[in-house]
């Protein structure tokens, strides 16, 4: 067994919602592997699994995790410097708990930039992330909202 990285997120976030992360904050990267980004679904259970490839790299990801502290969906990768980095931007934008070294069971809190409580301030960054919305565009916010709503069935 090898050690790995670990980032638990809360369940609100869809794997749309990290792939578009992964994609955002790691585009110059993705770009310059010329792999590509890629999401697999590689098992369907009651907790749901799925692999992302990206960077030359396999991410697992496994949303409902049951941990004490309650549900979240968890990213694994490799446990070095790069994944560690890579995690840690991923983090930055959707908040999480960091385990850099699963062998040691320490977390590290990182409060993203999406980890707002304000119910307004997360749809505003949701549609900012989906390009949803153009700088003091009032109407293009309703209307990412309303996709929201749709997507989660609200």
């Amino acid at each position: 067994m090898s050690i790995s990285t670990h980032l638990f997120i809360g369940n609100r976030w869809t794997i749309e919602d990290i792939a578009k992360t992964i994609q955002s904050v790691r585009k110059e990267q993705i770009e310059k592997d010329g792999k590509g980004f890629k999401v697999e679904s590689c098992h369907r259970t009651a907790i749901g699994m799925f692999q992302f490839f990206f960077e030359g790299r396999m991410m697992f990801v496994h949303s409902g995790s049951e941990t004490p502290l309650g549900r979240f969906t968890l990213l694994s990768l490799g446990g070095n410097n790069h994944a560690i980095e890579i995690m840690e931007s991923i983090a930055n934008v959707l908040g999480g708990l960091l385990e850099k070294n699963d062998c040691d069971g320490q977390l590290e809190f990182i409060r993203g930039k999406l980890c707002d409580d304000d119910g307004l301030q997360y749809h505003l960054k949701y549609a900012i992330i989906y390009n949803d919305l153009e700088y003091d565009d009032i109407e293009g916010l309703r209307e990412s909202v309303d996709k929201w709503n749709k997507r989660h069935k609200l």
